[in-house]
């Protein structure tokens, strides 16, 4: 997963399974100063 911020926006970006996708968003949404978070995901079977 690959994660890029700006301005409070976090970005996550790579080819993942969709639990993974959701664990990282989940991390993502507690982390502090983020304000937003932006799945950009393509997911694979697993």
């Amino acid at each position: 997963v690959k994660v890029v911020t700006e301005r409070g926006v976090v970005y996550l970006l790579g080819l993942v399974r969709r639990d993974e996708g959701d664990a990282a968003a989940d991390i993502a949404r507690t982390t502090s100063g983020a304000q937003r978070v932006v799945k950009v995901f393509e997911y694979v079977a697993g």
